[in-house]
């Protein structure tokens, strides 16, 4: 037995296991497992479920060999404390939302970018009419301007040429 203690031992969660035989009954392990009950033919392999175990949730897997005892199954059962699962998905989440969080950030950096660049023509343009002098009609420069920008200073444009005309022939 204390050889299968042995195999069994993890330091971060507690390990019970059960061997059980349906002609023997239980051959070794923890009478604190619950036994499988009686085994049919058409029982899955492998079985896993959750349970309670000594006031503590564990995972418990159960495996029927028919192979060992011929014409008799036998039943392991091992079941677990989650502390492990627990921890992985404490450092998942924290992996995540760490990533989350550098994620937006950059994702806010980019925007900021992107619309600062977007609307640099935008201020530009601004600018220029801003630092005009009182009564200059000049037409705005609208070599390079961007597209979108384009049909406005057009309008801009047609209104200046307008207003000189109207001075000049007053």
């Amino acid at each position: 037995l204390s050889t299968l203690q042995a195999v069994v031992f993890d330091a971060s969660d507690k390990v019970l296991f059960r061997i059980d035989s349906p002609t023997q009954g239980l051959i070794a392990g923890h009478n604190t497992l619950s036994p499988m009950g009686k085994v049919d033919d058409d029982d899955p392999t492998v079985q896993y479920h959750s349970e309670t175990i000594e006031n503590q949730p564990m995972r418990v897997v159960r495996l029927i060999r028919r192979d060992i005892m011929p014409g008799t199954p036998v039943v392991v059962t091992v079941a677990e404390t989650l502390h492990k699962r627990e921890r992985l998905a404490s450092h998942l989440l924290g992996t995540i939302l760490a990533i989350s969080a550098l994620l937006t950030f950059l994702t806010a950096r980019l925007v900021r970018d992107v619309v600062r660049r977007g609307l640099a023509p935008m201020q530009a343009l601004s600018t220029a009419i801003r630092q005009r002098r009182r009564g200059d009609l000049n037409r705005l420069q609208d070599a390079g301007v961007p597209r979108e920008l384009a049909t406005f200073t057009s309008a801009i444009n047609d209104l200046l040429d307008r207003k000189s005309t109207r001075l000049n022939s007053s």
